[in-house]
């Protein structure tokens, strides 16, 4: 178990106590249970860090500085408001489907209908340092000689304005925080929780400070209305599906998982540069209350978890064979909000450098919904397997037609299957094919 299991963990046991739990039910908002969850763990329980000098960070940082490869796309034409999507797509919204794609004319297989970059990304894989830490481009691809961090020499960039880029925003809180070694202690699957930190760390207190209002406000029918936009922006990030929980016991473990988040930060400094920080005794800070700063931060995070939880996509090694190794989990706020599951999709994905690219896996129809798959394929597990996996991970009912109509996966040789079946794993094969194509063209792009 890696230290930053073992600190949420350890946090749970002071809540073991029937009368301390029953005062963290009785809380009525995310403010005042991360307040109490606060109060109640011991600093020293999440003081796992070995913070070291390091980059001297500052609260300068520009608008571009922190924005990810905003270079226009020669994939596709963009749509005139959804800029990261083709102009052959519509936004629809209904309460009880949320947002989804159709398409706003015949769209042919093969064509791309999304390019989207990472508003963020974090590696899970041990061996991370044999990628880019900011592009996560493997090193093996670079143009030049990889340049590692002087101080905790544990991350490597491709290029100088890849470096630039992350020690101008995460990681001169990064490097303090030595998230390599956390990596490696662990399942590195962990990399998922920890793009929290990075989102963050990405941008200032300042920035979350100002716009926290926007942040907290979820309205999740954006970019449905006739005159709305949707840019892969924070905003849009705050706006995905957040499938709150509701139990008691998971509530504390993301209120948990904040205040671990936010100590880890001020451990970094991150705070450091917000206003004039009380100086505290050791024993003041055993029992001092978060302050305002770090309050709104935790609170935050607390809004992302579970929405980090079901909104992430795979980033591949591009030059792995099929793009089968997952270097990083990763942040498309677009492609996440407007794209539903099926388990019979109509879309197929590849990674480019670290954007998402998507492209129509077959012909699909004006009016059709442009769907994506959530892991499980029909061809792969039963009717029964794929609605218990997407509700219990996804929070969702399946009603695709594969589901409507029972699809299962073919045991069965392909002579002795009904026509219905032959065509559907006809459609299968083509899609196969059509993912395989689009991989081969990006490579050549690259």
């Amino acid at each position: 178990m890696g230290d930053f299991t073992k600190a949420v963990f350890d946090s749970k046991e002071f809540f073991n106590n029937v009368v301390v739990m029953k005062e963290f039910e009785s809380c009525d908002s995310r403010r005042s249970r991360l307040q109490f969850v606060n109060s109640q763990v011991p600093r020293q329980v999440t003081d796992f860090l070995r913070i070291e000098k390091s980059h001297t960070a500052n609260d300068n940082e520009t608008e571009e500085e922190c924005q990810r490869y905003n270079e226009t796309n020669s994939l596709m034409v963009p749509h005139h408001r959804f800029p990261t999507l083709s102009q052959c797509v519509n936004v629809v919204y209904q309460k009880e489907r949320g947002r989804y794609l159709t398409a706003n004319r015949k769209v042919k297989r093969g064509e791309i209908v999304a390019v989207e970059s990472p508003i963020v990304a974090f590696p899970v894989i041990k061996e991370c340092e044999e990628y880019c830490n900011s592009c996560f481009k493997s090193l093996t691809q670079a143009s030049s000689q990889p340049h590692t961090c002087e101080c905790c020499q544990l991350v490597f960039w491709c290029s100088n304005t890849c470096q630039a880029r992350a020690v101008s925003t995460h990681h001169k809180y990064e490097c303090q925080i030595r998230f390599p070694l956390l990596l490696k202690q662990g399942h590195p699957g962990i990399g998922k929780l920890f793009m929290i930190f990075r989102i963050f760390t990405q941008k200032s207190v300042k920035y979350f400070r100002e716009n926290k209002s926007l942040f907290l406000d979820h309205n999740p029918s954006v970019g449905s209305g006739a005159d709305d936009s949707l840019a892969s922006s924070h905003s849009t990030l705050f706006n995905l599906a957040r499938h709150e929980p509701t139990d008691q016991a998971k509530l504390l473990e993301v209120s948990i998982v904040s205040i671990v988040f936010v100590r880890m930060l001020t451990a970094a400094g991150y705070f450091a540069h917000s206003g004039p920080q009380p100086l505290l005794t050791p024993d003041q800070e055993m029992v001092a209350e978060l302050t305002p700063d770090q309050e709104m931060v935790a609170e935050l995070i607390s809004v992302l978890v579970p929405v980090i939880n079901v909104n992430t996509h795979p980033l591949h090694d591009t030059w792995s064979e099929h793009q089968a190794k997952t270097v990083c989990a990763a942040v498309y706020p677009v492609i996440a909000a407007l794209c539903n599951h099926s388990c019979d999709p109509s879309l197929v994905r590849a990674t480019w450098g670290d954007k998402l690219v998507l492209a129509a896996g077959r012909d699909i129809q004006p009016g059709e919904e442009l769907t994506d798959m959530y892991t499980v394929h029909w061809t792969e597990y039963s009717t029964e397997e794929r609605r218990d996996y997407l509700q219990r991970v996804f929070h969702f009912t399946c009603c695709c037609l594969a589901c409507e109509e029972g699809w299962e996966p073919v045991e069965e040789e392909a002579d002795q299957v009904d026509i219905a079946v032959k065509r559907r794993l006809a459609s299968h094969d083509l899609r196969g094919q059509t993912e395989h194509r689009l991989m081969y063209f990006i490579s050549n792009k690259l």
